[in-house]
């Protein structure tokens, strides 16, 4: 996510909810976007993964 793009968030529709299982229990969200969690070591990949492996992440999870 970058500073700019919350200038107009209003542009920017959500389309997934990621990250599921780690959601506030009082918070729902009331919608029909589709909830998936993150997958097993998310933030290992991204910090340490081989380029390839970092790609499929962000293509995967945006």
């Amino acid at each position: 996510m970058t500073i700019a793009s919350l200038d107009n968030p209003e542009r920017y529709a959500p389309q997934h909810h990621y990250g599921v299982e780690s959601r506030i229990p009082w918070f729902n969200t009331d919608d029909e976007l589709p909830r998936e969690p993150y997958e097993d070591n998310f933030v290992d990949i991204l910090a340490s993964g081989s380029p390839e492996e970092r790609i499929a992440i962000l293509e995967r999870f945006g």
